[in-house]
């Protein structure tokens, strides 16, 4: 669940704030693509489930996605918001899972 939250809000971001078209974002999925299945990203967005984690720090997906020497993000891609709204689908995920719980 978190890898396509991760996916949507990454597509947003290039579609609302890059303002880019389809044709432009499609150029991106391959990139988006490698880095979602990164074990390490794969890790570190887990983290964002740990009770204790108040913050996902974007300069580690900033770096990831250098070390994988994928496509430049545009300069108007907000790295540190996407992180957060991620934490926020997160959070949000569980209290619905916690919720269900409670009236199963």
């Amino acid at each position: 669940m978190a890898l396509t939250e991760f996916l949507k809000l990454v597509q947003q971001q290039l579609k609302i704030r890059c303002k880019l078209d389809d044709e432009e974002i499609k150029k991106y999925t391959q990139d988006i693509n490698k880095f979602i299945r990164d074990k390490t990203v794969k890790e570190t967005l887990g983290k964002a489930f740990d009770i204790n984690c108040e913050d996902l720090e974007p300069e580690i997906f900033k770096q990831l996605w250098q070390d994988l020497q994928l496509k430049i993000l545009p300069k108007k891609f907000n790295k540190k918001g996407t992180v957060m709204l991620i934490l926020v689908s997160i959070f949000l995920i569980c209290v619905k899972c916690h919720i269900g719980k409670v009236f199963l």
